[in-house]
């Protein structure tokens, strides 16, 4: 009876304090996703808004760096007609992060000015309106920014009495897969089925056919492809090859459950043994503890590197892992095979990333069995045929190529200020 007093006890406690969890979750999210207030400003013209969580230098990489370089080459297409506003709902920008938008002012809840360029920290936006004009379209990602823009035209257009503006909505993952079924997983499901018309940019054709998959349609759609990062491009084209080595590179990110480090992990384990006790095993993208995985053998943690240092890497790795569990097809296995790694990666939905370049495994059952015998026999392919993976071929459309990203500017720029 003591045992299982003690037992109902500890649940107790443990439920207790997973409710309170769960609320504090729920609290942060209802922050996160208050409405940004309007009201009629004294002017009267055309103007392109982000809406971005934060345009700090420690955040700008990967989604927030391809919302900006969107927005720009919008501010570019539309030019001097249209004026610019960057709306930070997250984090407030400091002087060496304001100091990338020299030609923005930085404009407080009282101004209502006419200056082409402004950017205003929304991050505390509770009892606060914010000016509009018939003409302000928002330029959003990320679900949350989505949310809050969606609520804030429907608004605009009560206040005017119009239809709503069209909201442009740069989509780059499925983020209703980010989270197990609750407030947060149907608020951003909400955000693909709104009643003020959107028009869609999808990160990558699998995605966007994901998408079209399930159902949902948009005002007119958009997508586009990765590229290789420039400054990578220039050091797999410009530098000499260095012969491979019996290397093993991943990308272990943790903290981010899409990127399956635990599978990976155990997928490592049950690989490592005395016939690969040459191989070494680096981890790129996130700092962890190295992880021992039998056998001698262990996973050394290289955290974040710099560009040089990742490129050193990939031109020295002989093999690459890096999962994705969603349908967005993910950077770092493109970069892994276009450097000569033979490459493991996932299957999902239609994506399959073995027909973006020959070097490319992609497993369609994502068990430890699946991915322990997947790096198994790219190990030997390349214990075989060390040259094999400097030979692969890319078949990814434009990856490669110096033309711009979004070659449908023109056209999303007319989708957006509709005349």
């Amino acid at each position: 009876m003591g045992n299982l007093l003690t037992r109902i006890k500890k649940n107790s406690l443990t439920q207790g304090l997973y409710r309170r969890l769960n609320f504090y979750a729920f609290s942060r999210s209802l922050n996160q996703i208050t409405p940004l207030a309007v009201r009629k400003s004294r002017h009267d013209f055309r103007r392109l808004n982000l809406v971005i969580p934060s345009i700090n230098r420690e955040h700008t990489f990967g989604g927030i760096s391809t919302a900006l370089q969107l927005y720009r080459g919008l501010v570019r297409e539309l030019g001097d007609n249209v004026l610019r506003r960057i709306i930070v709902t997250d984090y407030a920008p400091g002087k060496g992060d304001l100091a990338d938008f020299g030609d923005y002012s930085l404009a407080g809840w009282d101004d209502d000015s006419d200056d082409a360029g402004q950017i205003l920290p929304a991050n505390f936006r509770s009892g606060h309106t914010m000016p509009v004009c018939r003409g302000d379209v928002y330029l959003t990602t990320q679900w949350i920014t989505a949310y809050v823009a969606q609520r804030s035209a429907a608004a605009q257009a009560d206040l005017f009495g119009t239809a709503p503006n069209r909201i442009g909505y740069l989509i780059q993952d499925y983020e209703p897969g980010f989270y197990p079924y609750s407030t947060d997983h149907v608020l951003c499901e909400s955000t693909y089925r709104s009643s003020v018309p959107q028009v869609a940019v999808f990160n990558s054709s699998f995605l966007h056919d994901f998408f079209k998959g399930q159902g949902y349609a948009f005002e007119s759609e958009y997508s586009f492809e990765p590229r290789l990062n420039s400054r990578l491009k220039e050091m797999l084209t410009s530098s000499a090859r260095p012969a491979k080595k019996r290397q093993i590179l991943v990308y272990g990110r943790p903290s981010t459950p899409r990127n399956a480090f635990p599978l990976l992990l155990e997928g490592l384990r049950l690989w490592a043994g005395p016939q690969w006790k040459d191989w070494q095993i680096f981890s790129a993208g996130e700092q962890h503890p190295d992880v021992p995985l039998g056998h001698g053998m262990t996973l050394r943690s290289l955290g974040k590197l710099s560009l040089e240092q990742y490129a050193d890497l990939l031109h020295q790795s002989a093999v690459g892992v890096s999962l994705m569990i969603s349908p967005h097809p993910s950077y770092p296995p493109l970069e892994m095979a276009h450097f000569g790694a033979l490459t493991v990666s996932n299957s999902f939905a239609s994506k399959n990333l073995a027909t973006w370049h020959d070097n490319i495994l992609s497993i369609d059952r994502c068990t430890p069995e699946v991915v322990a015998e997947a790096i198994a026999g790219q190990c030997s392919r390349f214990t075989n045929d060390p040259e094999c993976g400097l030979r692969g071929r890319s078949r990814a459309p434009g990856y490669l190529e110096d033309s711009t990203v979004f070659g449908f500017l023109p056209q999303l720029a007319r989708d957006l200020f509709v005349e």
